[in-house]
């Protein structure tokens, strides 16, 4: 094939790992909050936790306090996220088992989720795609089978062989 090998070493050429903190040494001892997940110190993340989970509870005492509702339960959703976004910022190894919890659940209820919709995807379009094609009558995939066949590899046109093709994808 016309240009093989060339464009493979470029793309691999740009994919080398990218370090993002220095590993520490054997000698100095990381603390839990200060190491890197997803990119990120653990720190980090359950400050941004705090605020979300601040900023929910604050959204939800405006609404109370625009319906009329009496003011206890927006003064305590907004005396909550206070401490949170407190704790948050000031001592976040004290909800980081909150955090860690919280991850979990998010995990399971991302798996439940991802199966569900592509569940109903697959429900929803892909079946009826596919009985449409059938009742046309078209076919996207020889399943015939021959007896002599010695290879059921598909020939194409050589023009698309060349490797400068994949640079223009779009």
């Amino acid at each position: 094939m016309a240009g093989q090998g060339g464009l493979a070493e470029k793309v691999r050429a740009g994919l080398e790992p990218e370090v993002i903190a220095p590993t520490p040494s054997s000698r100095t001892k990381v603390h839990y909050l200060d190491e890197v997940w997803v990119r990120k110190p653990i720190r980090r993340h359950v400050s941004e936790f705090s605020c979300v989970i601040s900023l929910v509870l604050l959204i939800i005492a405006g609404v109370g306090l625009y319906k009329g509702h009496s003011l206890v339960t927006p003064v305590a959703l907004t005396t909550t996220a206070l401490v949170l976004l407190a704790l948050g910022y000031r001592a976040p190894g004290v909800l980081h088992p909150v955090w860690k919890s919280w991850m979990s659940l998010a995990t399971g209820i991302g798996l439940v989720m991802t199966t569900l919709i592509l569940s109903l995807g697959w429900t929803i379009l892909v079946i009826p795609f596919a009985l449409v094609m059938r009742f046309v009558g078209k076919r996207v995939m020889d399943l015939s089978y021959a007896t002599g066949t010695a290879s059921y590899w598909e020939t194409r046109d050589s023009k698309l062989d060349d490797f400068k093709l994949l640079e223009r994808q779009f």
